[in-house]
């Protein structure tokens, strides 16, 4: 698998991550 695959597959998950996070910590903090 060439390395830009891996970049673009770690962009998405941090990406994924972020979303996830900022549409839960909202709701734990309230």
């Amino acid at each position: 698998m060439p390395v830009l695959q891996w970049g673009m597959l770690c962009v998405l998950s941090l990406l994924l991550s972020i979303g996830f996070l900022a549409l839960h910590l909202p709701a734990a903090l309230l």
